[in-house]
């Protein structure tokens, strides 16, 4: 399945804090990010990165991977995310269940229009190739 995966940038307000290879989502940017949509470079950035599963560090490029995984591989990656977060603790688990599947739905839904080895980016608008 094809999924987003961490990669290095290479432009002066690009950063990468997670391990290159790993899972990558987007995530809620701040309040400063989601109001202002200011330009690159005059942001926290986390209005334009994705967010690691395993590190919780962002990365503002993505690179898209075919890997060998089944639905149910991808939705315990998610959950472990959650739960390595706290978020298992803070919500129910009706609502922990919600959360994976429409995390999980917006993996697969970010990586499918783009053939595999496509360089991605967030913007305030979505995802699109670099």
């Amino acid at each position: 399945m094809k999924l987003l995966t961490a990669a290095a940038g290479d432009r002066l307000t690009d950063f990468t804090w997670t391990v290159p290879g790993e899972l990558v989502r987007v995530a809620t940017p701040c309040a400063r990010d989601a109001e202002l949509k200011p330009p690159p470079g005059d942001d926290c950035g986390c209005g334009r990165a994705f967010v690691g599963l395993s590190t919780a560090r962002a990365t503002t490029l993505a690179v898209v991977t075919d890997l060998d995984l089944t639905p149910a591989d991808l939705a315990a990656a998610v959950r472990g995310s959650l739960e390595s977060a706290g978020w298992a603790d803070a919500l129910t688990r009706r609502q922990v269940d919600r959360a994976v599947k429409s995390i999980t739905r917006g993996l697969l839904a970010d990586a499918h229009p783009y053939p595999t080895g496509t360089l991605v980016e967030r913007t305030h608008e979505g995802v699109r190739a670099r």
